[in-house]
């Protein structure tokens, strides 16, 4: 029996859910390419050109400028998702930057 998860889900649930889950590739992609894998299989995917263009940059520039900038992608993921009306609760600051530094580890 598979679950769907409601739109306005909140991070901390969604990370949760990752530290449970394996979320393994068979085979390492950038770093924005693996970030999409994350938001997408807790649910929190869309076709959003601001999302897209934020993974492209993270998977052209690669796993250590993505590192040094990570505050700046996670201020700009928070952006996006609230745009989308994404309700990312209260941690969403932390969740963002364990996504961050969980999809470097994997695309390495």
């Amino acid at each position: 029996m598979t679950m769907k998860l409601p739109q306005r889900i909140t991070l901390s649930v969604c990370l949760v859910m990752l530290a449970l889950t394996s979320l393994s590739p068979a085979f390492a992609q950038g770093p924005g390419t693996e970030m999409t894998q994350i938001i997408n299989r807790v649910g929190l995917g869309s076709d959003c050109g601001r999302c897209k263009a934020l993974a492209a940059e993270m998977d052209q520039r690669g796993p250590d400028w993505v590192l040094q900038n990570r505050h700046d992608i996670a201020n700009r993921t928070i952006d996006n998702a609230s745009r989308l009306g994404h309700n990312m609760g209260p941690m969403k600051r932390l969740g963002v930057r364990m996504m961050i530094r969980t999809s470097v580890r994997r695309s390495r």
